[in-house]
């Protein structure tokens, strides 16, 4: 039987790995730090006017009401720690999806940005506190698509 070395084969790993990373870097592939920080909306996630969330992702655009993006989310919630809000449009080339709730200081919720090979659904869990309206802001071409929700929260989580 023949035995091998574990030297080299440590030394075949590492100069395969290197290999590529080479290849990678010389493609031009762009960072994941660079990608992402240039994309973060800080300021948006930081206001607390709906109106200036709006002018901060979407220029001031105005959205247009529509029945092609629904929002799943409980009409009432009996765990307000974790309400899951499920968001699924059927609009074409969705560049990005936001969730807005009314009821918290800052509303901007939360933000997805995707890309053209990506269905238009998103599902998270968060916390709401007290009743709210669930704003959903679709991004598709250059139109901007509104649909809302009411989630309510039982004090108790008795469900009344």
């Amino acid at each position: 039987m023949h035995k091998q070395d574990p030297g080299r084969r440590h030394f075949l790993v590492r100069s395969m790995t290197t290999a590529i990373l080479a290849v990678a870097t010389g493609a031009g592939l762009p960072r994941p730090d660079r990608v992402l920080a240039s994309a973060w909306p800080t300021a948006a996630f930081g206001a607390s006017k709906e109106q200036d969330v709006l002018q901060l992702l979407y220029s001031g655009t105005t959205p247009a009401k529509t029945l092609a993006t629904t929002i799943d989310a409980p009409a009432i919630s009996e765990n307000g720690l974790a309400v899951k809000i499920g968001i699924k449009t059927t609009l074409p080339h969705v560049q990005s999806i936001s969730l807005l709730l009314a009821g918290n200081p800052h509303p901007l919720a939360m933000t997805f940005s995707l890309s053209k090979e990506m269905d238009g659904f998103v599902q998270t869990r968060y916390k709401v506190a007290q009743p709210t309206q669930a704003k959903v802001l679709v991004k598709s071409g250059k139109q901007i698509y509104v649909s809302t929700a009411k989630i309510d929260v039982t004090k108790g989580g008795c469900g009344g």
